[in-house]
C-alpha cells in the first residue's frame, strides 16, 4: 500500500452483515468493530473493578497484540528497519489515529511518537494521567518483537489530560 493512498472502509474491510462477519481485505483476518463509547465504557469498568490494575491489564493486552503484529510483519518478510511503518500502518487500519515520528529514531532506541485523533482517549475528560495504555503497550510489543530488544514505552502527553496530542516515548532498556 502506498504512503499517500487512503483506504476507505470498503477497501480495507469486507463485511458480511448477514453473517455478522467483518474481515480485513489484505489477509482475510476476522475483525470486530468497537465504537469509541463502548471502548471508554470498558476502560471505566476495568478501572472501577481493578483500580490501578486496569492500566496494567490494558498495557499487557496492547503489548501482547503488538508482539503478535510484529511477528506477523516478520513472517511477511518485513525487515526491522520498517518497525515504524508497521506501527503506523496497523494503528491507522485499526482506526486508532494517526501516528508519526516526533523526534529521535526508533531503530536507535530512543524516539517520541505523536498520535493525532487518538481513539483510546477520545471520550476521557479532565484526567490526571495519560489513558492510552493499550496503544503504548501495542507500540512496546511491536518494537520489542521487531528489534529483538527490550524497550520502555510510556505515554508522555495525552489528550485525556488536556494536551493537544498524545505522545509516546520509546527508550531502549537492553543492549
Amino acid at each position: 500500500m502506498g504512503k499517500d493512498k487512503k483506504l476507505g472502509a470498503t477497501e480495507a474491510f469486507e463485511a458480511d452483515l448477514e453473517k455478522g462477519v467483518i474481515r480485513r481485505q489484505g489477509d482475510g483476518t476476522r475483525v470486530m468493530a468497537v465504537g469509541s463509547m463502548a471502548w471508554v465504557t470498558l476502560e471505566h469498568e476495568l478501572a472501577s473493578t481493578f483500580i490501578t490494575g486496569a492500566a496494567v491489564i490494558l498495557q499487557r493486552m496492547g503489548y501482547s497484540y503488538g508482539k503478535y503484529i510484529g511477528s506477523r510483519a516478520e513472517a511477511e518478510g518485513r525487515p526491522s528497519t520498517e518497525v515504524l511503518d508497521v506501527i503506523v500502518r496497523y494503528a491507522r487500519e485499526a482506526g486508532w489515529g494517526r501516528i508519526s515520528l516526533n523526534s529521535g529514531d526508533v531503530l536507535k532506541g530512543q524516539a517520541a511518537l505523536v498520535v493525532r485523533d487518538c481513539f483510546f482517549c477520545l471520550h476521557w475528560k479532565d484526567s490526571n494521567s495519560p489513558q492510552c495504555y493499550m496503544l503504548a503497550g501495542f507500540v512496546n510489543g511491536v518494537v520489542d518483537q521487531m528489534l529483538g530488544r527490550t524497550h520502555r514505552v510510556l505515554e508522555q502527553r495525552c489528550i485525556a489530560k488536556g494536551d493537544n496530542v498524545c505522545e509516546i516515548a520509546i527508550d531502549r532498556v537492553s543492549a
